[in-house]
């Protein structure tokens, strides 16, 4: 029974517990739009809270990474696609680590507005990342980046040239 309790324990603090969702907040509601540039810019006038610099680089690190990873090429007269954290508790790891996912999560919301090459809104989502645990209590840029990657994952489906 002991050694039940240990690998229990242990499976729980190694594991990664993070969520990531979408919420569409302005849905496409003009005819069909595909590009395969984007440009992404950070938007100071929807961020709602304050966050250190480290994670604004993150942000943007993991934004250009998960758009070239969906064949978009970084660029000017394509999809530009606003964003913002509008949410964002850092939580503790080490909370998470000794109360294995039970304390100190993280969750970050950032908000997406995608345009068109003329300035016209598209569609706008708020994407969040969260963190319940995970290696040595789970790393919060871990939210940051599962975010990222459905603010990419929506351009795709929605706005991707690439004939799908």
């Amino acid at each position: 029974m002991r050694k039940l309790i240990l690998v229990a324990a242990a499976a729980v603090s190694l594991s990664a517990c993070a969520s990531n969702s979408n919420t569409v907040v302005l849905e496409n509601s003009r005819v069909a739009y595909e590009a395969q540039n984007v440009e992404l810019v950070y938007d100071e006038e929807n961020a709602t809270v304050d966050v250190e610099e480290g994670k604004l680089a993150k942000l943007d690190e993991y934004l250009r990474s998960a758009f070239v990873e969906r064949g978009f090429t970084p660029g000017e007269d394509g999809l530009t696609v606003r964003y913002g954290f509008v949410g964002y508790d850092e939580g503790s790891q080490a909370m998470r680590y000794l109360a294995g996912g039970l304390a100190g999560g993280a969750k970050m919301v950032i908000v997406a507005e995608y345009f068109d090459a003329e300035g016209n809104s598209l569609a706008k989502i708020h994407a969040e990342g969260t963190v319940a645990g995970g290696f040595f209590g789970g790393d919060s840029d871990s939210a940051i980046k599962g975010a990222a990657k459905k603010i990419a994952t929506f351009a795709e489906d929605n706005f991707s040239d690439d004939g799908e």
